[in-house]
C-alpha cells in the first residue's frame, strides 16, 4: 500500500484487508511523507496486527507510481496485490483472486508471469454506489487484453489485480525509469501481455472510492466532454508512446519477436508521415475501446 495524506479513509481500507477471508497475508506500507495523521493511524494498526509493516516512511517519491515501484523490492511473497489507501476491499477479494491465479497456473509453466484482475464497484466518498461496474461506467471492455490494445489503453486497474512473483520480479524492473511510464499497473499489464498471461474475473471485488483528492479516478465517459479535452487526449497518446519507447529500451533485446515488432511499430509511429499514422493504427490494431474513443484517437494521432 502506497500512502500519502490519506488519514480520512485509510482506516476503512486497512480494516477491509484485516477482514479478508484469506488470512495469510502481509501488508507492506510505504508512506510518501504524509503531513496529516496517516502514519499515526498506520502505527496503531502495526501495534495490533503483526502482519502489517511500514517499510518506508517520510519518503519523497512524488507520485503513487513511483511509491509503488519503489516498494517492489521489499516484496518476498509468491503473489502481491496493490492497495490504494482510500478504497475498501470486498471480504473475499484475495480469496477469489488467488483462486483464479491457482486455476490459471494449472495450465501454464511454473515460471510464466501472470496477472489476474477483477471488476470494481464505483462508489462516492461515503461508499454509496455510483455504478456496480467500473468497466461499464468507463465504457471499457475488460476483455480487450491483446498487447496491441494494451499499448494504447490500459484495461487493468492496479487496485484490482494480483501479480505472481515471476511478474513482479521480472528482470529489468529496476531499470525502468518511472518518469517514462504512465502508471505502475499499466506497466505490469504490458509486461504480462508480453511475457505471460492476463486473466479477468467479472466480479467487482473493490469499492473504488471517488472523491476530490483521487490521484487517479473513474470519470464517467462522455463523448462531447471527451472531444473538448484536446490537450489531455494529445498527452494521453504522447505518454503511451513514451511508455512504449521505455519498454523497448529495457526489454526490446529479449522479448518474443512478434511482440517486439508490435512494440517497435507503435513506439516509432510518430516518425511516420501523418497520413500514414491512422492507417498503421487500424492495420496493427492499436485501438482504444468504443467507437468514440477510436475516432478521436485516429484524429489526434494524425495531428501530433
Amino acid at each position: 500500500m502506497a500512502t500519502y495524506n490519506g488519514s480520512e479513509y485509510i482506516g476503512e481500507q486497512i480494516e477491509s484487508i484485516i477482514q479478508q477471508t484469506f488470512c495469510d497475508w502481509n501488508l507492506l506500507i510505504s508512506d510518501d511523507g504524509s503531513e496529516d495523521n496517516t502514519l499515526k493511524i498506520i502505527e496503531e494498526y502495526v501495534k495490533k496486527d503483526d502482519r502489517i509493516k511500514i517499510v518506508s516512511r517520510y519518503g519523497n517519491s512524488g507520485s503513487p507510481k513511483a511509491n509503488f515501484m519503489g516498494m517492489i523490492h521489499f516484496a518476498r511473497a509468491n503473489y502481491i496485490a496493490f492497495a490504494d489507501q482510500d478504497d475498501v476491499w470486498e471480504p473475499n477479494k484475495l480469496e477469489l483472486l488467488l483462486r483464479k491465479m491457482k486455476q490459471t497456473e494449472i495450465h501454464v509453466t511454473n515460471d510464466i508471469p501472470l496477472l489476474v484482475f477483477s471488476d470494481l464497484m464505483v462508489v462516492d466518498s461515503t461508499l454509496k454506489e455510483i455504478d456496480k461496474s467500473y468497466f461499464n461506467y468507463m465504457r471499457i471492455d475488460p476483455y480487450r487484453l491483446r498487447f496491441s490494445q494494451l499499448l494504447v489503453q490500459n484495461t487493468v486497474t492496479g487496485c484490482s489485480c494480483l501479480l505472481n512473483k515471476s511478474l513482479y520480479t521480472l528482470p529489468g524492473i529496476s531499470e525502468v525509469d518511472v518518469n517514462n511510464i504512465v502508471m505502475h499497473d499499466w506497466l505490469f499489464a504490458l509486461l504480462a501481455a508480453i511475457f505471460g498471461r492476463i486473466e479477468y474475473i467479472n466480479i467487482p471485488l473493490t469499492n473504488y472510492r471517488q472523491h476530490g483528492d483521487n490521484s487517479v479516478g473513474a470519470l464517467k465517459f462522455n463523448f462531447l466532454s471527451w472531444c473538448h479535452q484536446n490537450s489531455a487526449n494529445r498527452q494521453s497518446i504522447e505518454k503511451s508512446i513514451l511508455q512504449a519507447k521505455e519498454l523497448l529500451r529495457v526489454y526490446g533485446h529479449f522479448m518474443p519477436l512478434d511482440r517486439l515488432y508490435t512494440l517497435k511499430t507503435y513506439a516509432l509511429i510518430l516518425n511516420e508521415k501523418r497520413i500514414n499514422r491512422s492507417i498503421i493504427v487500424l492495420k496493427k490494431g492499436y485501438l482504444k475501446s468504443n467507437l468514440s474513443r477510436k475516432l478521436g484517437q485516429l484524429l489526434f494521432i494524425a495531428l501530433l
